[in-house]
């Protein structure tokens, strides 16, 4: 199956877009995207704690099954002033 992956700010910058599309297996998870990522991008294994993440655009809070052609946002912490 494919999903989209959006990536803000600093995971932007690791990833060298703002988003990728990516295949994995049927029933694959929240943590098997990322860990697939931190394959690709050793970087994200240092951001991982502190990453949002929201599907189809609603924040999860636990580890969820990925379908077809979902849309995963990688937002890490923000701040501001």
């Amino acid at each position: 199956m494919t999903v989209h992956v959006k990536f803000f700010a600093v995971t932007r910058d690791i990833a060298g877009s703002s988003q990728l599309s990516f295949v994995l297996a049927e029933h694959s998870t929240t943590s098997d995207l990322l860990e697939l990522l931190i394959k690709q991008f050793p970087k994200f294994l240092e951001w991982k704690p502190f990453l949002r993440i929201a599907i189809n655009q609603e924040y999860i809070t636990e580890e969820k099954t990925l379908s077809e052609m979902d849309e995963v946002a990688l937002i890490p912490p923000v701040s501001g002033g």
